[in-house]
Formats: C-alpha cells, sequence, structure tokens
C-alpha cells in the first residue's frame, strides 16, 4: 500500500508558499521556523522541511513542494549566496527549480534577515 504523501493533505483554498533556505546556524534555522510558523498561524500552507516527517527524501521533497506552490519564498542570505555560487547544495537546487517554478508563472519572493545578497 503507498505511503500518505505531505502532499496530499494540501488545503485546497490556502495559498501555498515554499521556503528555500540554506542551513547557515541554529539561530537562522530558528527565524525560518518561526517565518513558518507565523505564514502557517496567517492561514497560508508553507511547505518548510522542518515540517518534514523523519526520513523525507529531499531531494523529492524540494521538486515536489517548489512545483505544488503558488510561490516561492528565498530566504537570501550570504550563506545561500555561497552555495548558489559554488553550485551545490540543496540551496542550488531550489534556486533552479523556482527559475523553473518562475518562468511556468509562479511568483519567486525574496527576504534577506541579515548581511547581503547581492548578485
Amino acid at each position: 500500500f503507498a505511503k500518505e504523501s505531505i502532499f496530499d493533505n494540501v488545503p485546497e483554498d490556502h495559498p501555498v508558499v515554499f521556503i528555500s533556505y540554506s542551513w547557515d546556524d541554529d539561530h537562522h534555522k530558528t527565524w525560518v521556523k518561526d517565518l513558518a510558523d507565523k505564514l502557517m498561524s496567517s492561514g497560508i500552507y508553507v511547505f518548510y522541511d522542518g515540517y518534514a516527517p523523519d526520513g523525507t527524501n529531499l531531494v523529492l521533497f524540494m521538486r515536489n513542494g517548489i512545483k505544488r506552490a503558488d510561490k516561492v519564498l528565498i530566504v537570501g542570505t550570504p550563506v545561500y549566496k555561497e552555495k548558489l555560487e559554488r553550485n551545490n547544495g540543496g540551496a542550488k537546487f531550489e534556486a533552479f527549480s523556482s527559475d523553473t517554478s518562475f518562468k511556468n508563472g509562479n511568483s519567486v519572493l525574496v527576504t534577506i534577515p541579515n548581511g547581503d545578497f547581492t548578485m
């Protein structure tokens, strides 16, 4: 039998956001979790890896989350930018997928909690 997916329970009547961020440090991860929690409490359904069950395939989570989201929210930091420039990690995969999503009509939003994200 098939396992239930977190993508099976997305409410149709809520906006959906995928949060793309880098795992800079514990403080940053807490900041992103707080952001996800605030969005959820405001009625926005959030795909955030911190909500994913243990053992979730993160590549599939990123691919399916970005595809399903109405908006992609990139939390841009110097570490995120460095990962993009080094061409590796989840940030690079998410940025590429976000670019594809944007070309398909989805909006990409960027928030910068601290530092410089100039490209």
